[in-house]
């Protein structure tokens, strides 16, 4: 390879860092056609870390860790919890926006409970970022719960459920012709969603239009729509008014956001995903949010976040941006509540002596 070529190669792998995966890296840097000067020093592509980790492992899957995941047919959210529920197909971001959550909660005093059935899934999401890696894309059809809880400055708690929804099993669900409710959505699903706790309700989003439900090891391929697969859902909670009228907000989470070109208005976002086929379940959204007085505040319009889990780089490693992730934690928070303190009689009476 020539001074010109390699230039060009190293400009567009700057330009479009995810065109290049772990393998093309690794032979790139192990035959010497890039060197560590090239990559790092000179151009800034990768980091030490990532270099590194790309010499380290020539496959993705070498350093990817593999998620200890719950199996509990029977999960529940404690009661009084605020239940954030997270809905997407397989593959949409639902466990990376998981993983930037618990990683970004220190701003916040937020603390997450390690015991339980999902602790160990805590502690691996926790790691993924670490390793600048993405989770296994191993699907299950358990429901995955982390209980967390955010903290103010006199020391109260507000406790919320992290609910990590099956995508397996929403795909399954998409695929019956006669789906019976909630127990379609996993194992636990009905007694998860007909609770008494308030809910905030995210849907997954990501460019792809299309999700192959095909195994790998079959020579033909399957298509399902997520726009598709996500109005079905809606169209479910509409025979569960009990549900939606303890849901306090529903939104949009466009994953992948550096793949989503332009600017981040709520117009553009809007537009951008009625071109993808999604202007259907946004009507029907604002008519539920109007009809159970949800996201009242913004008129009645689903939220629309675009989140990125931070700068990609070639051989699919990422340095961590928490950015995204402080936004999705803060409207979390706007919707907890602590206890009133309570005032003492004695505090009333200076009060009253000081007042005019």
């Amino acid at each position: 390879m020539d001074k010109t070529e390699k230039a060009n190669l190293l400009a567009n792998m700057k330009k479009h860092p995810c065109h290049y995966n772990r393998e093309t890296m690794y032979k790139y840097i192990s035959s010497g056609v890039l060197t560590y000067d090239d990559i790092v020093v000179n151009n800034q592509i990768l980091c030490d870390v990532a270099f590194e980790r790309i010499r380290r492992n020539p496959s993705l899957y070498d350093n990817q860790i593999k998620l200890d995941v719950s199996s509990l047919e029977e999960i529940s959210s404690k009661e009084g919890n605020l239940d954030i529920l997270l809905f997407g197909i397989p593959g949409v971001g639902r466990r990376t926006m998981l993983a930037g959550l618990v990683n970004s909660g220190r701003e916040f005093d937020l603390s997450f409970g390690c015991r339980g059935a999902c602790g160990s899934y805590l502690l691996d999401l926790r790691d993924i970022i670490h390793t600048r890696s993405f989770p296994d894309s191993s699907n299950t059809p358990y429901i995955q719960l982390i209980e967390a809880s955010f903290r103010n400055d006199r020391g109260q708690t507000s406790p919320i459920s992290l609910i990590e929804m099956s995508g397996e099993k929403l795909v399954e669900f998409y695929q019956k012709e006669n789906p019976k409710g909630f127990s379609d959505l996993g194992p636990g699903a009905e007694g998860i969603l007909n609770n008494n706790n308030r809910k905030v309700v995210f849907l997954f989003i990501d460019s792809k239009e299309l999700y192959n439900t095909s195994h790998s090891n079959q020579n033909s391929s399957s298509y399902i729509r997520n726009c598709d697969v996500l109005n079905k859902l809606v169209s479910l909670f509409a025979f569960y008014p009990s549900f939606l009228k303890k849901v306090v907000s529903i939104h949009i989470v466009l994953t992948k956001s550096d793949l989503w070109r332009g600017y981040w208005t709520f117009d553009y976002l809007q537009d951008k995903l009625i071109e993808h086929g999604y202007g259907s379940l946004i009507h029907t959204l604002k008519g539920i949010c109007q009809e159970y007085s949800i996201n009242t505040t913004v008129g009645y319009q689903v939220g629309i976040y675009p989140v990125s889990v931070g700068k990609f780089m070639p051989g699919d490693l990422y340095e961590f941006d928490e950015t995204d992730f402080l936004r999705i934690l803060r409207l979390i928070q706007s919707h907890i509540s602590f206890p009133t303190p309570k005032t003492k009689w004695t505090d009333l009476i200076k009060e009253w002596l000081n007042s005019d």
